[in-house]
């Protein structure tokens, strides 16, 4: 077997988090993360992707396989590990590389809280990694809405799924609903104070260079992390509070490629916003250039932050 590349080394010995509460009991949850029948129903991600087999033999010593099907049958792979430990109902505990997942299972009357960590690869960045166990979690919750019978969106850490959708060859929408009013949101992504508490992902620190928040004003933050500096930089075309923001973006390792962004907020009743941002490009391969980047996995970060940042605001305002 050939040896995975480093590609982040700054990513070794690592780890992220992802916790979500499922409306469905312990042990049926417990069973869909060791059981091979409910493993082929979830355990995969990326828009077309399958899980044609598992295998599981969940004791310590134990091995696990998952194959994994790609869109054009052409990037099918088989996932291999080890069970560490197992306590059933509690705690599964496997290795892929030497590098462990750690899933604990807690009982919240009928509902079920569960908490994934995951020992970074240095192969892939850490966006892409957590964006890939999102899509699996995601994936879980609707398959155990089949199970249970109960509809709607299950109740989570970090809320509502992200949907991103290509309306044409130049442009990428993402569409978010948050447990908060429109007037906060707006707010909170309007003034710098706030911005590095939630934009980018989790692994890096956001520096705001300038936010000047008018229209024709300029911004510039810039991205900290182990693997080095990153910046991105664009103007304000239009602003219309609470309801609509428009910007260009430009990522200063590419210059040259700009993007204009245009983010429309909805207020969806109930105390809810809708978040809908399109983002146009020049071309086809500057839009797809974005998609490769792993810019997905990296506004699931954001928008998760974004929501635990609402949700503090909200408790502290009390």
């Amino acid at each position: 077997m050939t040896a995975a590349s480093e590609n982040y080394p700054g990513q070794k010995g690592r780890s992220f988090t992802i916790t979500r509460t499922f409306d469905a009991p312990r042990r049926l949850v417990f069973d869909a993360f060791i059981k091979p029948e409910h493993l082929v129903h979830w355990h995969h991600a990326g828009e077309g992707w399958k899980t044609p087999f598992a295998e599981t033999d969940p004791r310590p010593g134990g091995k696990l396989r998952i194959g994994y099907g790609s869109p054009d049958g052409k990037e099918d792979f088989v996932l291999e590990g080890t069970y560490r430990e197992v306590r059933a109902p509690e705690l599964i505990v496997y290795v892929i590389d030497d590098r462990p997942v750690e899933v604990t299972f807690e009982e919240l009357g009928a509902k079920t809280r569960v908490t994934v960590e995951v020992t970074l690869e240095t192969e892939y960045h850490e966006d892409v990694q957590r964006g890939g166990w999102t899509e699996h979690i995601d994936n879980l919750a609707t398959y155990l809405a089949t199970k249970t019978g109960k509809g709607g969106t299950p109740e989570m850490t970090t809320t509502t799924k992200l949907d991103l959708t290509t309306p044409s060859d130049t442009e990428i929408r993402m569409t978010r609903e948050f447990n908060a009013p429109r007037e906060l949101v707006f707010r909170v992504m309007s003034d710098p104070k706030h911005i590095p508490s939630y934009w980018g992902p989790r692994n890096t620190t956001t520096i705001v260079d300038k936010m000047d928040f008018r229209v024709g004003g300029k911004w510039r933050f810039v991205h900290k992390s182990p693997d080095g500096d990153t910046a991105f930089r664009g103007e304000y075309k239009e602003i219309v509070p609470p309801e609509r923001v428009v910007m260009t973006f430009e990522w200063e390792g590419l210059l040259g490629h700009i993007s204009t962004d245009t983010m429309v907020l909805d207020d969806i009743g109930g105390g809810r916003t809708r978040i809908t941002a399109t983002s146009r490009f020049a071309n086809k391969e500057d839009r797809d250039g974005m998609l490769q980047s792993g810019m997905e996995s990296g506004a699931r970060d954001l928008y998760d932050r974004l929501e635990e940042l609402l949700a503090a605001l909200q408790k502290g305002a009390r």
